[in-house]
Order: structure tokens, then sequence, then C-alpha cells
């Protein structure tokens, strides 16, 4: 590693407390010129005294301007956007982020590994220092399964990968047999 996180990685019953997710990191060049690292991190949310993982989440972005030695969090997690969060309700989960700099220069953390049963994302119009809003695509349908977003630098183009099956009952982690690809040209529409 280059840099360190701040957050201790173990609380004080011995629980882990966040996770960095496969294909997570992302970079992009801002208008003034900096070269700015993302990398969302899913915080584990725990009922009680629980000493194991119970299985709900929330995401906070880092974002790193020198090439990862310094890591700063954004002002808000997902916790402040999510629609229901409830640190109680362990059905309700945000994890397994990607962050993407749009066409228009605004920022979006898509997910797939949440409650809702699809594609969801929040957005940032401050480079990442801020998130708003929490809005889903219904039409990209996903059981809690991890997906892929990368940008084609050639042609700008956005490609996704996810799983596109109905959960078979909501919140569920099955079924996960159609995996599905997308195409955008702006980072928004699919």
């Amino acid at each position: 590693h280059i840099g360190y996180v701040e957050p201790e990685f173990y609380d004080e019953l011995g629980r882990r407390r966040y996770t960095f997710h496969n294909n997570t990191l992302t970079e992009y060049q801002l208008a003034d010129g900096t070269w700015r690292l993302y990398m969302p991190l899913s915080f584990n949310t725990f009922k009680s005294n629980l000493t194991v993982s119970s299985g709900g989440h929330y995401s906070l972005v880092y974002y790193s301007d020198d090439g990862g030695y310094t890591w700063t969090p954004a002002k808000n997690d997902t916790r402040d956007v999510m629609v229901g969060y409830n640190p109680e309700n362990l059905d309700v989960d945000w994890a397994e982020s990607k962050v993407i700099q749009c066409t228009d220069g605004s920022m979006r953390m898509y997910y797939s590994r949440g409650w809702i049963g699809c594609i969801t994302y929040t957005e940032s119009f401050d480079n990442g220092v801020t998130w708003e809003g929490h809005y889903s695509i219904p039409e990209m349908q996903t059981a809690k399964a991890s997906h892929n977003l990368v940008q084609d630098k050639k042609t700008g183009y956005y490609y996704m990968v996810w799983v596109n099956n109905n959960p078979v009952k909501s919140r569920s982690n099955f079924s996960r047999t159609r995996g599905s690809v997308a195409l955008s040209k702006d980072g928004k529409t699919w």
C-alpha cells in the first residue's frame, strides 16, 4: 500500500469495521488538472453487541490528490442519502460501490449489492467531497451481487457488468444465473 486510511480496521469488540472490494479504486482528472483517486469503503453494521458481521453496510468515499499518500473522507456517507437507512435494520445495505466521472463532470457512485433489487447510485457535483440523492434504475434488476464498471479511454464509453436477475425474494442473494453488460456514452444513460 502507499498510504493509510484513518479508521481503525477493527472496533472495540474485535469486529471488522470496513471492507475494500475488488475493482473499486478509480482515478480521474479534475477540471483544474488534479488527478484524484477515489476509494469507496463499505462499513459493516452490527446489531447491538453481536461479535460477528450481521450483514448490513454503509459506504464512505475516500479520495486522494497525491497518488494515495494521504486520504480524505467525503463529508458525508451513504447513511445520509440512503432511503430507509436504519442501523438496526440489517437488511438495509450499500456495499461494493464504484465511483465514475460522468461526461458532464459530475460523479456517480453506483452499487449493486444492496437491498432495493436493482442498480442504484448517488451523485456528487463537487468532485466527491459530498454526495446527494439515492436513485435506482429499475430496468437494471439485480440480486445482491457484485458488479464492475469501467471506462474505455479510447472511445470514452462506459461498460457495466452485473448480475441481471430478479431476486428470488426481496433482498435475496439469489438468483445469480444471468450476467449482463450495459453501455453508456455519458456514465448516466444506460
